[in-house]
C-alpha cells in the first residue's frame, strides 16, 4: 500500500508538473506547434504514398489501347476525316474522305483548297481551268494521320491515366511517349539528349470507337523551328466503314 501511495503522489506530481508547464503561455504555444506541425507532417506522408501508389496503377491495368479501344477499322482507311493543325495558335484544317490508298480533302482558306491523293501521288484543282495538276503532300505531318504509326506510337509509349464522362459516355486515355522514340518510329534520325516528350489523348465513343485523338507535338517541333510556341494536331473520325467511293477526276 505504502509503494502504491508512494508511486501514485509522484504520478500525480508529474501530471501536475506537466499541467504547470503547458500553462505557462510560451511553452504552451511551442507544444501546439510541435503537435500540429508532427500532424501535418504525416497527414503529407500519408498523401505522398497514397499518390505514389495512385500513379502506379494506370500502368499496372490492362486498360487502353485493345482493351478500351482498337485501331482495326482504322487499318482500312475508309472513314470521314477532319485534321487540324494549330501551330502557335493558328489553325488550319484539312477535311474530306479517306478510301484505302486514296483520298479527298479540301485545305481551309479563302477559297479553300481542294486536293486528290491517288494511291501514291497528289493533285491538286485549278479552279480556273478546272484541272487538275499534280503537286505535293500538302498535309506536313502527314505521317502522324497514319494509323499504323499512331498504333505504333501509343503502344511504345506510356499510358498515364484516363478520364470518364459520364453524361456523354466518352473517355480520354492518356498518354506520354519521348520525341526519340517518334524518330525512331519515324524512320528519322534521333537527337542525342533529347528526353522531350509528346502528349497524347484517345477520346473513344459509348461503342469504343475512335472519335479523336490529339497530339501535342510543340517539344517535337520546336527542335525543327525555334519560333515555334505551340504545334497541337487534332485527327477526327467519322462514317467509319462508310465511304464507298472516291471518285478519280485524273484522266
Amino acid at each position: 500500500m505504502f509503494n502504491f501511495k508512494k508511486n501514485k503522489e509522484k504520478d500525480e506530481n508529474k501530471y501536475n508538473g506537466l499541467a504547470n508547464y503547458k500553462g505557462d503561455p510560451f511553452t504552451r504555444q511551442l507544444f501546439f506547434f510541435g503537435f500540429y506541425f508532427v500532424f501535418f507532417l504525416i497527414i503529407i506522408i500519408l498523401l505522398r504514398t497514397g499518390y505514389k501508389r495512385n500513379a502506379q496503377n494506370p500502368s499496372e491495368l490492362k486498360t487502353g489501347y485493345d482493351a478500351d479501344y482498337s485501331f482495326s477499322e482504322l487499318f482500312e482507311q475508309n472513314y470521314h476525316f477532319v485534321y487540324k493543325e494549330n501551330i502557335n495558335g493558328i489553325e488550319t484544317k484539312y477535311e474530306g474522305d479517306s478510301l484505302e490508298q486514296n483520298m479527298e480533302f479540301a485545305k481551309s482558306g479563302l477559297p479553300a483548297t481542294e486536293y486528290i491523293k491517288y494511291k501514291d501521288k497528289f493533285y491538286i484543282k485549278d479552279n480556273n481551268l478546272l484541272t487538275w495538276n499534280e503537286t505535293i503532300n500538302p498535309i506536313s505531318f502527314y505521317p502522324f494521320v497514319l494509323p499504323s504509326n499512331l498504333k505504333r506510337i501509343i503502344n511504345n509509349g506510356e499510358y498515364i491515366s484516363y478520364i470518364t464522362y459520364m453524361n456523354i459516355k466518352e473517355k480520354d486515355f492518356n498518354y506520354e511517349i519521348s520525341n526519340n522514340s517518334i524518330r525512331k518510329i519515324l524512320d528519322l534520325e534521333e537527337i542525342p539528349n533529347d528526353e522531350s516528350k509528346t502528349k497524347l489523348v484517345v477520346k473513344t465513343e459509348e461503342n469504343k470507337k475512335i472519335k479523336t485523338i490529339t497530339l501535342d507535338l510543340t517539344d517535337y517541333y520546336k527542335t525543327q523551328d525555334i519560333t515555334i510556341n505551340q504545334y497541337i494536331i487534332t485527327i477526327s473520325y467519322s462514317k467509319i466503314g462508310k465511304i464507298e467511293e472516291i471518285t478519280n477526276p485524273i484522266n
